[in-house]
């Protein structure tokens, strides 16, 4: 018994350990509760500072018309159209688009801006509703902005004790205990074992992979909001 529970507290301390060396590497610019903007290096990006002819629009277009689609969890023998959703809401590709674009322009080379932000996802007949958050990183390269989604609209809380986190007295965790939590932001070199996939939109955006989008800027037309 001492030593199932020596395990579990290790297993704990491993995991507490890793995020504090991750935010070690990020630098934070905006958090409110488990949501956040940080900007990091990210070896092999291939990164520099958006062009300021780019507009902030832009940014928020590319948030608010992206969608996804998840993979069937059965064989699809009679030809089912699966439905697409968006990944953001309008109102959260706003706020998140303005932040995001703020540091983009003032990156330096080799440097990525990360996310985790939250919203409440409404259920069937628009009863109730229910946190998700969605992950990810984003950054400008040879004229082309580019997105990848590490996490998709996931339930966060969940995320953090199958973590290895601990339930304290039976009760779920406080925003503060989780606020140095991390989720996956997306990984250059692969993509983790999700069961969804981005669906590119327009002639300018580009499917490298199903969790990364890649949006040719340089030919979209900047509007103003």
């Amino acid at each position: 018994m001492i030593k199932t529970k020596s395990t579990r507290w290790i297993m704990v301390v491993v995991v507490m350990f890793s995020s504090i060396a991750a935010s070690a590497e990020e630098r934070v610019v905006w958090q409110q509760g488990v949501d956040y903007i940080a900007v990091k290096e990210l070896p092999g990006a291939r990164s520099d500072k958006l062009s300021p002819a780019i507009s902030e629009a832009t940014v928020k277009q590319m948030l608010a018309g992206l969608k996804y689609e998840e993979e069937a969890s059965v064989p699809d023998l009679l030809g089912y159209d699966h439905k697409s959703a968006s990944v953001f809401s309008a109102s959260l590709a706003e706020r998140l688009g303005q932040k995001v674009y703020a540091q983009l322009v003032q990156l330096s080379a080799g440097e990525v801006v990360t996310f985790s932000v939250s919203e409440i996802a409404p259920q069937i007949l628009g009863l109730g509703g229910k946190p998700v958050t969605t992950s990810g990183t984003m950054f400008y390269t040879d004229g082309a902005l580019q997105l990848i989604v590490g996490e998709l609209r996931v339930n966060f809380k969940k995320r953090y004790i199958r973590a290895g986190y601990p339930i304290q007295n039976g009760r779920y965790p406080t925003l503060a205990e989780m606020a140095a939590f991390r989720l996956d932001t997306g990984n250059l070199n692969e993509m983790s074992g999700a069961k969804w996939k981005l669906l590119p939109g327009g002639k300018v955006q580009q499917q490298v992979r199903p969790d990364w989008i890649s949006v040719n800027v340089s030919t979209t037309p900047a509007t103003s909001v």
